[in-house]
């Protein structure tokens, strides 16, 4: 059961996610609430539906994001799932929910000032690397780190 400021606060989340993902819709449940939409990534042509599920607890509790379909998430050359290596920091994954589908790792420290449209933009960023993954091999977390390292690149003040 959430309280009144809760409800505030879902309702603020409920906004921000319809402003910048407006496919998305907003489930509401006695203990949770959440939000669940596709996504099809840039670099693929596969599309994707996430769902995050904030907790009771929310914002104090960290939210779970999910892929929940295709609920199994082959890795390259399709001789093995994400989904049977558990956590794992090179695939940025936290297990498997209780449904099978495999949690995205979002954030290492959650803070109540943390909103469900950032979860949702990394899961943006693990789609990207997942879809680029699939083409040529390399690991999330070496993807992500690439990406990180052209970012810094490119917003260097030395080329603003």
């Amino acid at each position: 059961m959430f309280t009144a400021e809760q409800w505030n606060r879902i309702d603020f989340e409920g906004a921000l996610v319809s402003m910048h993902f407006p496919g998305f819709q907003q489930f509401n449940r006695a203990s949770s609430f959440g939000f669940t939409g596709w996504v099809t990534p840039k670099a693929g042509s596969s599309s994707y539906q996430l769902r995050l599920d904030a907790p009771n607890e929310y914002p104090y509790g960290k939210p779970d994001l999910c892929v929940v379909s295709p609920q199994v998430l082959w890795m390259h050359g399709g001789h093995r799932s994400i989904n049977s290596l558990g956590t794992t920091h090179s695939y940025h994954t936290w297990g498997n929910a209780p449904d099978g589908s495999i949690r995205i790792c979002h954030t290492s420290g959650w803070d109540p000032s943390m909103t469900c449209v950032q979860v949702l933009l990394k899961s943006i960023i693990w789609l990207e690397a997942y879809s680029i993954h699939l083409r040529m091999g390399a690991t999330i977390a070496e993807i992500i780190d690439s990406f990180e390292e052209y970012y810094m690149i490119w917003s260097s003040p030395l080329l603003l």
